[in-house]
């Protein structure tokens, strides 16, 4: 049965990398869980978890494109099903310091238990997103200024803006399957965005949002006392525009050393697909102390596009703080005895 997942999740992986494209995200995907899959909510082996993302690209300009993300989300165990609450919220800027984002979603996730080793759940994602095009960033042709010899953007301009904001509800469904096996564990999930047809348009547009899809998958696979290898992999497409990414973690347990550093971990992922040039190649490093988790990653040009490296290099760092389970098991009552 290990080989047969195996198996199918090389498959997997090798069939998305035939599909090519380019999307938004984070190059740690698998470190913000709920921008993921709903369905990611609350599966954590602790009580609660509290997550911070940030995503700085173009950090040698002046107005680098940042990404930043706060979520928090916990477990709660309801008969045979588990349930997750949490909530999210972003502000990205990625589309340029002009077109500021923010977002804030509440989500809700149920695991349940399909057999002995696999388990199924489904998620959904309730939230508002605020975007703002901020026009005082842009110059137009009216503003070049002759005695400077370059464009002013407090001289005026004959342009006529429709809308300075575009506000809407956003709805995020997402679907999980988890399987535990002898040594390893296999999770892979499919999340669909902006499944309520939402409009984000600046100008008079009738069209609806088109809906974003993902898929991720990962295998966990314990070498042995100490350590595990990781390989994932995420494929997400919107419109004609899709993007991948694989690679894997290499983990070292060193709990049996020192309690308190619990594990150390490298990896190295790269992005696109086969059909055209890679576009970067991603260097990681991680470490767990005590209930913290701390993930550092930096994306390296290697798209041939030697004007742009610079810009297209990116910093990303991840902190995570999960409060442990403390359930009672066992009640003692002290007695006096005669």
């Amino acid at each position: 049965m290990r080989f047969f997942c195996i198996s199918i999740y090389i498959v997997i992986m090798m069939l998305s990398i035939a599909v090519q494209g380019q999307s938004l995200h984070y190059s740690q995907f698998f470190s913000s869980p709920l921008h993921l899959n709903p369905a990611l909510t609350g599966v954590i082996d602790s009580h609660w978890r509290f997550t911070n993302n940030i995503r700085t690209q173009g950090m040698y300009f002046g107005d680098p494109l940042n990404t930043t993300s706060v979520s928090y989300d916990q477990s709660v165990n309801l008969y045979k099903t588990k349930l997750g609450l949490g909530v999210l919220y972003s502000y990205d800027n990625a589309a340029g310091p002009s077109l500021p984002t923010h977002k804030i979603y509440a989500s809700g996730s149920s695991m349940v238990q399909v057999s002995e080793r696999s388990y199924i759940g489904a998620g959904l994602q309730v939230g508002w997103v605020m975007r703002s095009l901020q026009y005082g960033n842009f110059s137009f042709p009216e503003q070049y200024d002759r005695e400077t010899g370059g464009f002013n953007s407090l001289l005026p301009t004959s342009e006529n803006f429709l809308r300075e904001f575009a506000n809407y509800p956003d709805v995020n469904l997402g679907a999980l399957w988890n399987y535990q096996g002898e040594g390893y564990l296999l999770s892979t999930g499919l999340a669909m965005y902006h499944v309520n047809g939402a409009k984000d348009y600046f100008l008079n547009d009738n069209k609806p949002l088109r809906v974003r899809s993902n898929w991720h998958g990962s295998i966990k696979v314990k070498l042995n006392e100490q350590l595990y290898l990781l390989p994932q992999s995420y494929y997400t497409f919107h419109n004609k525009a899709s993007e991948f990414l694989i690679g894997s973690n290499v983990g070292m347990n060193l709990k049996s050393v020192n309690q308190d550093f619990r594990s150390i971990s490298a990896g190295i992922y790269i992005r696109d697909g086969i059909k055209r040039e890679f576009e970067s190649m991603i260097f990681l490093l991680g470490l767990n102390y005590r209930n913290w988790t701390a993930i550092s990653s930096f994306d390296v040009d290697i798209s041939g596009l030697k004007t742009t490296n610079i810009f297209t290099n990116a910093f990303e760092l991840t902190l995570i703080y999960q409060r442990p389970l403390a359930l009672l098991k066992k009640t003692t009552i002290p007695c006096i005895r005669y």
